[in-house]
């Protein structure tokens, strides 16, 4: 372990980054950002954007779920197996 990894301030930014590193992962491996779709800053910046707020709705989406206790009552099959499809 280098001297600057003994640091506390080295360890805070560790901590904040270790703590969102799944969640790039995430949308590098299940939503394409590892590459680019378009050309240019401008299509990327949005790519980058768009990706982020996928993967924001779906985290909602899935403490929405989790906390309604009677989700099951209120959907039906067909549609229960769908919204849990898409939150998976």
């Amino acid at each position: 372990m280098s001297q600057e990894q003994k640091d506390d301030t080295f360890k805070e930014k560790y901590h904040k980054r270790a703590s969102i590193e799944s969640k790039n992962a995430e949308q590098k491996r299940f939503h394409d950002l590892d590459g680019a779709k378009g050309y240019g800053l401008r299509s990327v910046s949005t790519q980058a954007k768009l990706t982020a707020l996928a993967v924001n709705l779906k985290t909602i989406l899935r403490i929405v779920v989790k906390k309604t206790t009677d989700f099951k009552k209120k959907i039906g099959g067909y549609c229960k197996r769908n919204i849990l499809l898409f939150i998976s």
